[in-house]
């Protein structure tokens, strides 16, 4: 599926009425100030309600029993190390693709690059009115723990006149990955909007990045697993690879009690080129005092 941004200059600014309150930095006491600020950044804001499946850090807060708790950390850990890129404005609000009836959709892409392609293809196609904007707007990174909650949850937004909006997220592979797990596969389900593979060769390992024994490694991206094991093993022949899906992978995870005993010791590896993009659009956030605002958004069309 395509993630462009389709008519990107088309920021959304009149159709629905703007909500002011909850906005960071825009308060009930905040008067026209706030107001001509989002008229003049053509923001829409909402306010929202999480439905669906429940967030890791509210397992890991303690409120089912330990099991669940136990695994939601455990696999949030795991899915810390991996970084997506995410694209916001100025201030740290997402920009949603809105499909101009009910719903919107925000991306998470796995490579620094997918995300540089389609901020630059909005760049290109916004007008006059809305260059400056994109011209602000900027890639930062999130952890994949988080995104993968919030890529598993529907987002109730209202506006001010009460139309709802539901709001959904998506992690984006990359073009190249997902043919190559749809050839692995032989069926359907990469095909299907937001999914993820995961390479792996059975009986692969490499040793833990805390405390003794091995981890059981999966990859993102397949040629970096090939270029892994013809490292480890430069005699051998490759054997097979297989796939899984990400949020398939998730949910088993996180059952109740119960980690598959083939997903037990799985590690989740994501490549140098994203880890060394993610330390850089952090520290750029951080020198800029950006961050991602989980209460309201953009949209565009």
């Amino acid at each position: 599926p395509s993630t462009k941004f389709q008519n990107s200059n088309n920021l959304i600014s009149r159709d629905i009425p703007l909500l002011h309150n909850g906005i960071e930095g825009c308060g009930s006491d905040q008067g026209d100030h706030c107001n001509d600020f989002s008229k003049r950044k053509g923001l829409i804001f909402f306010g929202s309600t999480f439905v669906g499946f429940p967030l890791v850090s509210n397992a890991a807060a303690g409120g089912d029993k330990g099991t669940v708790a136990t695994a939601g950390k455990d696999v949030a850990l795991r899915l810390r190390r991996v970084p997506t890129f995410t694209i916001v404005d100025n201030t740290g609000l997402p920009v949603h693709i809105f499909d101009g009836q009910s719903a919107a959709r925000g991306y998470f892409f796995l490579t620094y690059k997918g995300a540089e392609i389609v901020l630059d293809d909005a760049k290109n196609a916004a007008v006059e009115d809305d260059k400056q904007f994109w011209d602000d707007a900027r890639i930062i990174s999130l952890p994949l723990d988080f995104a993968l909650q919030l890529s598993l949850n529907k987002t109730v937004r209202k506006t001010q006149s009460g139309q709802e909006i539901n709001s959904f997220y998506t992690i984006v592979s990359t073009p190249e990955d997902i043919n190559s797990a749809l050839n692995i596969d032989g069926g359907n389900r990469f095909k299907l909007d937001g999914a993820v593979p995961l390479f792996f060769i059975e009986g692969m390992k490499s040793p833990k990045k805390e405390g003794d024994g091995f981890d059981s490694p999966v990859y993102f991206q397949k040629n970096q697993l090939i270029r892994d094991w013809v490292k480890s093993n430069p005699d051998q022949k490759l054997p097979p690879i297989k796939v899984l899906d990400l949020r398939e992978t998730f949910v088993t995870l996180m059952k109740p009690g119960g980690n598959d005993d083939k997903l037990k010791d799985i590690s989740f590896v994501t490549t140098l080129d994203a880890k060394f993009a993610a330390m850089d659009c952090s520290k750029k956030a951080m020198e800029d005092g950006i961050k991602y605002n989980m209460t309201n958004l953009v949209l565009v069309k």
